[in-house]
């Protein structure tokens, strides 16, 4: 399982970048999903999960997903701690629940989701 770590709605100008703080958990290591609001624009990420670049202006959903960094306790809200006492949930994070494996390449991301794994709203 891994958990959301950043989640955000930014505005790029066209020709314009938006890079992801250094502050985000593993952000070298994570899972980086980008939807822009602007069917026309080409948004694309560096390889380093940092730096978003768009060819037009538009919103971009940002979803960081991460499973390597250790979770902080909620201070309202649930956390769960495992048998070794090692928090292994915490209400600070969405999780994200693999149920289909996702294809990787060079052109993009691919997968056989019927529908979104990630529901909670975000705000703009």
């Amino acid at each position: 399982m891994g958990y959301c770590v950043f989640r955000k709605k930014i505005s790029i100008s066209a020709n314009g970048t938006y890079t992801i703080s250094n502050t985000v958990p593993s952000i070298d290591k994570s899972l980086v999903f980008i939807r822009p609001t602007n069917q026309n624009a080409v948004v694309s990420i560096s390889r380093d999960n940092k730096v978003i670049y768009s060819n037009a202006k538009t919103d971009v959903y940002v979803l960081v997903f991460t499973t390597d960094f250790t979770l902080v306790p909620a201070d309202y809200g649930l956390n769960v701690y495992n048998q070794k006492v090692t928090l292994s949930y915490s209400s600070n994070y969405v999780p994200f629940l693999v149920g289909a494996n996702i294809t990787l390449t060079q052109q993009g991301v691919t997968a056989p989701f019927a529908r979104p794994m990630f529901y909670k709203q975000m705000n703009a």
